[in-house]
């Protein structure tokens, strides 16, 4: 079995999952947000170039490769991986990937992670790491991000990843060892 396999069985082909997040809003009430969270599979979801131009004019390019890797068959398909995409309403309102790390080997490596900026500060972006790290945080599998901001590495530290400069990354989720399996009963 791949190191990796099984990291990601909460979202089979175009499973969604739902996620409501609550904050306080104007005034201290909480209003809830909600979101679903889908695979990504066969082909980008509807509304990614929307997606796509928001990323283009805060001169970030990461969606302009997902869409190149994924035209050229590059599928977050290996063990392991997993593209997903978050939807608030019917709007698409950001994607985040996981893949295997290709720099460190038995590493995987969050990618192509973009919110649009009307969705931010609205939980979306917690729902999709939540989403993508959750097993693997279970699972003790080394996970590393490139920050590419300032405000980035803000948000991957508020996630637990701490900074750990590198040369394919900026940032690490600190590995939880497994426990040593029990022993047989006998």
């Amino acid at each position: 079995m791949h190191q990796h396999e099984g990291i990601l069985q909460h979202f089979p082909n175009n499973a969604e999952a739902g996620f409501a997040l609550g904050r306080p809003g104007p005034g201290g009430p909480s209003r809830a947000h909600s979101f679903r969270i889908g695979a990504v599979t066969d082909v980008l979801p509807p509304g990614f170039g929307v997606l796509q131009t928001a990323a283009r004019a805060e001169d970030h390019r990461m969606l302009d490769r997902l869409a190149a890797d994924w035209d050229t068959g590059h599928r977050f398909d290996q063990a392991g991986e997993a593209l997903l995409a978050a939807w608030h309403g019917d709007a698409l309102a950001g994607v985040g990937g996981i893949t295997l790390n290709p720099a460190v080997p038995g590493a995987l490596r969050l990618r192509r992670f973009y919110v649009h900026p009307s969705q931010r500060r609205l939980g979306v972006g917690r729902a999709l790491a939540a989403a993508l790290l959750g097993a693997v945080r279970q699972a003790g599998t080394p996970v590393l991000v490139n920050a590419g901001t300032p405000a980035a590495a803000v948000f991957w530290e508020g996630l637990g990843l701490v900074p750990d400069p590198g040369a394919s990354h900026t940032h690490r989720l600190p590995a939880t060892p497994m426990p040593p399996p029990a022993p047989a009963a006998r």
